[in-house]
């Protein structure tokens, strides 16, 4: 053999190889007792991820997690890869046997079928082998952690331990423990506390509540005004979910207990509030008196508004309010889907001019992004 060729064949066999590594996870095509028999044989875990065809979150992890050589070398080493669909064939089977209630679930099952750790939504690829990791190591095992705790084990570290591995699982019991913990303790002056604060305080009233609004610059580290207002708010939330006040009165608790509950804060508040309780009128009222008192400067927020009001079929007050939102959200950025929502409200208020108008200008903006405009077009032919 030639040099020429020896050289040939060597580089032949280094793109196999890393064309073989590109290629991600290898999933087994065989029956669920198939592949725990497998896993048995091979001393290995199953993974499983627990999908359906119309969720996109899960198209998402097919296409930029499972792809990866990282993943691939990672998870084809240490399990059994299983991708089965929950609404086809052995699928709402072991949905229900594994408790999936949200797409896409991350399973891992040992070989006696028994679930052993769990992740539940997107993750990149880096986050992804971090949850591969954990099902590995029995010290992180959820269902190992578990177990610990219900024989009594609740030192700091693990609790925090357990209650993250819940989390990552989307289990409702993360709450349930996290709040616990939390009412549990005499002091709260620990960094190591601060994520069970942040996430599972409940009652403004309580001397936990008292310890964040003091020291909210160093349990809410790194973020932005905006978004510690935002999470105290969530307490408020929380705490009035399951007590029958009135708006009067909750307003009287929030500036008792937080004194910065004013202004736009309390026009935000009042604009989840009755959202939440689907109070279409309240909802509407509130949005209007928030955003014409405090303008936002996203033109996404404001057109995602805008469509919502058009969407209420509100009356003329309110749909005039969603246009003037509409139209800053144009000012701001123009682009498709702005230009399509000032249309329709154009529309809504019997303005065809100026629907028409707005409507040719999306429909423009849609032909040169690429974006899918017969929604436009149908509105447009019904205003000729």
């Amino acid at each position: 053999m030639t040099f020429k060729n020896s050289c040939l064949l060597i580089a032949l066999a280094l793109l196999t190889s890393l064309n073989a590594g590109a290629q991600g996870i290898n999933f087994e095509h065989g029956t669920w007792d198939e592949i725990l028999a497998k896993a048995g044989k091979e001393g290995k875990l199953v993974f499983m991820d627990a999908y359906t065809t119309w969720c996109g979150p899960c198209k998402m992890m097919s296409k930029s997690t499972f792809t990866d050589s990282r993943v691939g070398e990672f998870y084809n080493k240490n399990f059994i890869c299983a991708k089965i669909d929950m609404e086809k064939g052995e699928g709402p089977a072991l949905s229900e046997r594994y408790g999936v209630q949200a797409y896409p679930t991350l399973l891992f099952v040992n070989a006696s079928g028994n679930l052993v750790h769990k992740g539940v939504g997107y993750m990149e690829p880096n986050g992804f082998i971090a949850l591969g990791e954990k099902a590995l190591d029995p010290e992180s095992q959820l269902d190992n952690l578990v177990r610990q705790y219900e024989a009594g084990r609740s030192d700091l570290p693990f609790v925090l331990k357990l209650v993250g591995a819940l989390e990552s699982a989307n289990d409702e019991r993360a709450a349930e423990i996290g709040s616990r913990v939390v009412s549990g303790l005499s002091s709260f002056d620990n960094p190591e506390v601060y994520p069970l604060l942040r996430q599972y305080v409940s009652d403004p009233t309580s001397a936990a509540f008292s310890f964040i609004v003091k020291n909210r610059s160093v349990v809410f580290e790194d973020e932005s005004g905006e978004a510690i207002n935002s999470s105290i708010l969530d307490i408020f939330m929380r705490y009035f979910s399951d007590r029958d006040l009135d708006m009067p009165a909750m307003e009287a608790l929030m500036l008792k207990y937080y004194p910065d509950a004013r202004g736009e804060m309390l026009l935000k508040f009042k604009t989840f509030w009755y959202a939440r309780q689907e109070d279409q009128e309240g909802f509407l009222e509130a949005t209007s008196e928030w955003l014409n008192t405090y303008p936002s400067d996203s033109p996404d927020f404001l057109n995602q508004i805008a469509w919502m009001f058009h969407q209420l079929e509100p009356g003329e007050k309110y749909l005039k309010n969603a246009l003037n939102w509409s139209l800053q959200s144009v000012k701001l950025e123009s682009g498709y889907n702005n230009l399509d929502t000032t249309a329709w409200l154009y529309s809504d208020l019997g303005d065809k001019k100026n629907a028409k108008k707005y409507a040719k200008m999306a429909i423009e903006a849609a032909k040169k992004a690429g974006e899918d405009y017969t929604g436009t077009q149908e509105l447009l032919d019904s205003l000729k």
